[in-house]
């Protein structure tokens, strides 16, 4: 039996990053890590902190939305007689989520216009290294495909929580609520 696609992704992706293997051995992006924070203020490790959470709660979404396309296209593949009900699930989960995640991604790209720690093509420039060592991270993570109909429909029970979850740790951690 096939074990179910969880999605504990966002919690990963959000609690830190790969750390090196041994305490001697600092990966690269700790290394620009400490780098960057020797040269802060209080107040700019501060803001630091709030893009560097606001960007991974965006990336951790946006994973778990991918893991999510690939769990119902694999449904739909072995499940075709429920293909209405799993379609209209999906597209329900994108029409909630995707606005709120777009907003996400706007309110940390202004975050990195208006911060004080470096030039925002620095900033930008840390955040895709954090993104490549997440996803080197994620890549050690293997997927199960769902196919049963049992899984199939759990799943689509589950996306109205998790849809719910996601969109609340996005408006929280980014404030989408409060003007900036």
């Amino acid at each position: 039996m096939k074990r179910f696609l969880v999605i504990s992704f966002v919690v990963c992706a959000v609690s830190g990053l790969p750390t090196a293997t041994h305490a001697s051995e600092p990966s690269k992006i700790d290394q620009r890590t400490e780098t960057l924070l020797n040269t802060m203020d209080e107040q700019q490790k501060k803001q630091f902190a709030d893009i560097k959470m606001g960007h991974g709660v965006v990336r951790a979404v946006e994973y778990t939305n991918k893991s999510i396309d690939r769990a119902m296209r694999s449904c739909i593949k072995h499940n075709p007689s429920i293909k209405p009900e799993l379609s209209a699930a999906h597209k329900n989960w994108k029409a909630n989520l995707l606005p709120t995640l777009r907003k996400g991604e706007d309110r940390v790209d202004q975050m990195i216009k208006r911060q004080r720690i470096a030039k925002p093509l620095v900033v930008r420039s840390y955040l895709k290294e954090y993104d490549k060592a997440a996803t080197a991270k994620n890549k050690k993570i293997k997927e199960t495909p769902i196919t049963s109909i049992e899984e199939c429909k759990n799943l689509m029970g589950k996306m109205k929580s998790v849809e719910n979850d996601l969109v609340s740790l996005i408006t929280d951690t980014l404030k989408l609520n409060q003007e900036f």
